[in-house]
């Protein structure tokens, strides 16, 4: 898979539909966790699958990403296994988007450049260049052109 998605559960619809708009208009593979993991597996489990099947891991953090401590385990489980599993001809395998401009990410993210999604017009450019050797235009409205 070209990336798969992990993230605040209050952006679910949101991460369905990005994951939904870079398979169909980028033609890229995606994963998500409510759609794509066997029921019954165990969520460190998930994190391996991703870790050795996906070639990025795209981390959306909102409000309360990391609030809980299954959420904020989960999250440094899977950031601390893609940081570690640099193997893939040194290619950078994080994402992390952040919902809003105000948002603080967790320290454990310090060292790796964001994208913010909120008010940001280069947005798309960012992202589907992190993801493939793409690049795209963008009008000034933000869209995908």
């Amino acid at each position: 898979r070209d990336f798969c998605i992990i993230g605040d559960k209050k952006y679910k619809e949101w991460m369905d539909k990005l994951c939904k708009v870079l398979e169909c208009n980028f033609g890229l593979t995606g994963w998500l966790l409510e759609r794509d993991s066997e029921p019954g597996t165990f969520k460190l489990e998930n994190l391996d699958w991703q870790r050795e099947n996906c070639r990025k891991l795209i981390l959306v953090f909102g409000e309360k990403s990391d609030q809980t401590q299954l959420g904020e385990f989960n999250l440094q489980t899977a950031v601390m296994g893609f940081l570690g599993d640099s193997g893939r001809d040194g290619e950078k395998r994080l994402i992390p988007i952040k919902m809003t401009p105000e948002l603080k990410l967790p320290q454990y993210m310090a060292a790796v450049e964001d994208v913010t999604f909120e008010n940001n017009k280069y947005f798309w450019k960012r992202l589907t260049a992190s993801l493939t050797d793409k690049h795209i235009c963008e009008t000034d409205n933000g869209n995908v052109g």
